[in-house]
């Protein structure tokens, strides 16, 4: 066959998939509503455990879902986890596993992370990454320049990466997105969001947020020690009042030929779109850091005092339709494993729940599927909170609640299988 029909088709089967994530995905979707569930009750031992023990049925049912449960996974990994479990596994799952909701406080503190790829520290942890080719991965990236060729495909297929999670590559563009709840904002003061730079600190992203009238949203650009832009304002409705509820913000940068094209979203919704003159290289990969809630001390950024909550950052230009129907519930990750959501880089949902040892409570968990880990500096026990961004939203705006429901329910054909929230 052809390379260029081959290359046509592949288009084709990525197209009529990609609402579903993957053709994989599909395949496991339909397994699930195949399967037959027995009607039994596995919360009464007598009327499942005939031979052997029902606490031992129940012990490993927990176990399983604690070793192997996808909790990064992609969508497609979530649903063929499901279809392997038994019967009793399934009802462990659905009703009995512990599960939370969460979001983080900051006040004098902030998240650190590292872009990588870098090794896994812990030895628990590798041992659950089994490989084919090796009894475990010593690294929590794979790092691959070209993934579309590895896996078969067509070179232009997609625009994921395997290098570095915080890749700012302006040709494919970046969005940063999160939930946001700001304390009162001093006047002419610049609070920290989010602050992206490498070991050299040649090259610097920054988003803030400054106590002047109009929108409070701000961003500066530096590349190879040159200010490309620097205290931008964007956004159009946001205000200081505004910001101290809770909302949902996006921000996108991508290159359009020799400019510099941001957009601003609030709720799902396209809010501003600005462009700059000039466009990017892409910033230096190698040993690329940044920081959630603080920023640079040079630049007179002061540590962010609020609430976040579903932190994301892509290593693409999320489009309007992408982040309108997504910015009110989770994703999903795998970007390690599957190659359908590797434009994702770091996803912090901070449902880990809180354990009360801050040696485990300062870990922010990765869901992209690459261990991204951030770690909690300054974290206190007022650090974490078992609430939700998208419940709280909800509470003030019950009305949003029904339709946005329903507008989740018709455009999202894959369900999740933990709680949205």
């Amino acid at each position: 066959m052809p390379v260029q029909q081959i290359t046509f088709l592949t288009q084709i089967k990525k197209d009529a998939f990609s609402d579903a994530e993957s053709s994989r995905n599909v395949k496991a979707i339909s397994e699930k509503h195949r399967s037959f569930e027995p009607q039994i009750d596995y919360s009464e031992p007598l009327s499942f455990a005939r031979f052997g023990s029902a606490e031992l049925y129940y012990q490993g049912a927990f176990d399983r879902i604690k070793d192997f449960y996808p909790y990064d996974g992609s969508d497609a990994e979530y649903n063929e986890f499901y279809n392997k479990s038994l019967d009793i596994e399934k009802y462990i799952f659905n009703n009995l596993y512990p599960r939370t909701n969460g979001y983080v406080n900051f006040s004098s503190s902030s998240i650190s992370l590292k872009g990588g790829p870098h090794t896994i520290s812990s030895d628990e942890t590798k041992g659950l990454f089994k490989d084919p080719e090796s009894s475990q991965r010593e690294t929590a990236n794979i790092y691959d320049e070209d993934i579309y060729t590895t896996a078969g495909l067509p070179t232009d297929y997609g625009e994921g990466t395997r290098e570095s999670n915080l890749k700012c590559d302006f040709q494919k563009g970046v969005t940063v997105e999160f939930w946001l709840k700001n304390d009162v904002l001093d006047t002419n003061t610049k609070q920290a969001l989010f602050h992206l730079t490498n070991s050299s600190g040649g090259d610097e992203f920054t988003l803030f947020l400054s106590g002047t009238s109009g929108s409070p949203f701000f961003t500066t650009l530096s590349s190879s020690n040159v200010a490309r832009f620097g205290n931008e304002r964007i956004g159009n409705t946001p205000d200081t009042s505004s910001i101290q509820q809770w909302n949902h913000y996006a921000v996108s940068f991508k290159n359009t030929g020799s400019e510099t094209s941001t957009k601003f979203y609030v709720n799902g919704v396209l809010d501003q779109t600005t462009v700059f003159a000039g466009a990017f290289n892409p910033l230096t990969q190698a040993e690329t850091i940044a920081h959630i809630a603080s920023g640079s001390h040079d630049q007179g950024h002061l540590f962010f005092s609020g609430s976040m909550d579903e932190f994301r950052f892509w290593k693409t230009e999320r489009t309007a339709q992408d982040i309108g129907r997504n910015w009110f519930g989770q994703v999903r990750g795998g970007s390690n494993t599957d190659i359908s959501n590797t434009t994702l880089g770091v996803y912090y949902k901070f449902n880990e729940g809180i354990t009360g040892l801050t040696g485990s409570d300062s870990v922010v968990l990765d869901y992209s599927g690459r261990i991204s880990n951030g770690t909690f500096n300054g974290y206190t026990v007022t650090s974490r909170n078992t609430g939700s961004a998208i419940v709280l939203y909800l509470q003030v705006l019950p009305l949003a609640s029904t339709l946005i429901r329903l507008s989740t329910a018709l455009t999202q054909p894959c369900l999740a299988l933990e709680p949205t929230w």
